[in-house]
């Protein structure tokens, strides 16, 4: 595996000053136990009304065409590498602290409030990196069996509170527990996505110079794809960063009234877009990217010991960075260093051999656990994914919920 970040911000919101502590204690101590130089710092969340309050503030100015304040109550959000927000902002009766200056802040600018809606606002009016929503809809951990639940929304990841110090979401580390296929390496995807936006970018950047797609790549996509993405052009050959930007899905959703804070704020709305789009649409159905595991559990036949659990899952825990172990001639590094994992261009595979196919005896890889089991120690599951690949396994682990539960395939 590669070297954790050498330091992250984290800033976390809520209107429960004990919940953010908990969760600030608990970020701070997988941190310490990684080596990583990391902080999480936890607004008051008097604090954090005022920041809403100042971000309202900031979309009226750029309506108006000024520049953003960003010297004002927002600015811890603007700092921040990685923003993580509870979804309910509505206080608890009972649950205040502070004086009643401050209570009324709270219930004035939080009550009511939804994180997704905050994490839609920062994104188009901070400096906000990577943004995270906890506990939307579900409190206690939960795989999301239909694998399209959260496909438009505008955090980068939507997680339960059980998650937060799980070594595996902020580092990629496969402990033999829960940690979700799409889950990314959350401590190092603000690094990843900064490296691309230090490139010569502009919003008339072309998006296919980010996805490292052929243009046969881009005929295979489907319609609902390229829709997802913006639904007023055919083809993503004619989509520029602008276009992610104005996605009412992956960009701010602009609205006739509402003007981007900056061309630099728009362009990293537009890339951290174009990411999630790439991991929540174009990767997950396997029609034109495919990463690590699908790939081997497709092409069993690419591992010399595909009946090796221990083997194959040592080559899953590889990343954007690290070696390349197979098939470099469909290697897709533009969307492996976005993405922030290796992914391969489907139709630059290589075409099996004859004797080449999938039987009873190879392992099959499990979407809530990221690891190779036999097929008698997983369940089979029906997802909303479209194409070839909508059928998919879980290992099921006992302290895990999965919904909706009738999609799993009883024996």
């Amino acid at each position: 595996m590669t070297e954790a970040p050498a330091s992250i911000k984290v800033v976390i919101a809520d209107d429960d000053a004990d919940r953010v502590a908990r969760w600030g204690e608990r970020i701070r101590d997988v941190f310490a136990s990684r080596g990583v130089s990391g902080t999480a710092m936890e607004l008051k969340p008097s604090d954090f009304g005022l920041a809403r309050r100042a971000l309202i503030q900031r979309a009226v100015d750029a309506r108006a065409g000024q520049a953003p304040q960003l010297e004002d109550a927002a600015a811890e959000i603007d700092s921040a590498d990685i923003f993580i927000v509870d979804s309910d902002l509505t206080p608890t009766p009972g649950s205040a602290s502070g004086d009643q200056r401050e209570q009324e802040i709270v219930t004035r600018y939080l009550a009511g409030e939804i994180g997704s809606d905050v994490v839609r606002l920062a994104r188009g009016h901070s400096r906000v990196r990577a943004c995270v929503v906890v506990n939307e809809e579900w409190r206690n951990r939960t795989f999301d069996l239909t694998m399209r639940k959260w496909t438009t929304g505008f955090a980068d990841l939507y997680i339960t509170h059980d998650d937060i110090a799980s070594s595996g979401l902020w580092f990629g580390e496969l402990e033999g527990g829960y940690r979700p296929s799409h889950w990314p390496r959350l401590g190092h995807v603000p690094a990843q996505v900064g490296a691309v936006l230090g490139q010569a970018l502009n919003l008339d950047t072309p998006v296919t110079e980010l996805i490292g797609m052929s243009p046969k790549s881009l005929n295979q996509l489907s319609l609902r794809q390229i829709e997802a993405l913006n639904p007023r052009l055919p083809s993503l050959s004619e989509m520029t960063l602008a276009d992610v930007e104005n996605s009412p899905n992956f960009g701010i959703g602009i609205q006739p009234k509402e003007s981007p804070a900056s061309e630099q704020i728009a362009l990293t709305t537009a890339v951290y877009g174009l990411r999630r789009w790439l991991d929540r649409v174009a990767l997950p159905v396997q029609n034109v990217l495919i990463d690590l595991p699908h790939l081997l559990a497709n092409r069993p036949w690419l591992q010399n010991e595909r009946a090796n659990p221990v083997a194959l899952n040592a080559a899953t825990g590889v990343w954007f960075g690290e070696e390349v172990p197979i098939e470099q001639q469909a290697f897709n590094a533009d969307a492996s260093r976005l993405l922030g994992r290796n992914v391969w261009n489907v139709d630059q595979l290589s075409k099996p051999g004859p004797g080449d196919r999938v039987t009873p005896d190879d392992l099959v890889f499990c979407e809530d656990t990221s690891s190779f089991e036999r097929l008698e120690d997983a369940k089979g599951f029906r997802t909303d994914l479209e194409g070839n690949y909508a059928t998919r396994y879980v290992r099921k682990i006992d302290d895990v919920e999965y919904s909706p539960r009738h999609r799993l395939f009883e024996r």
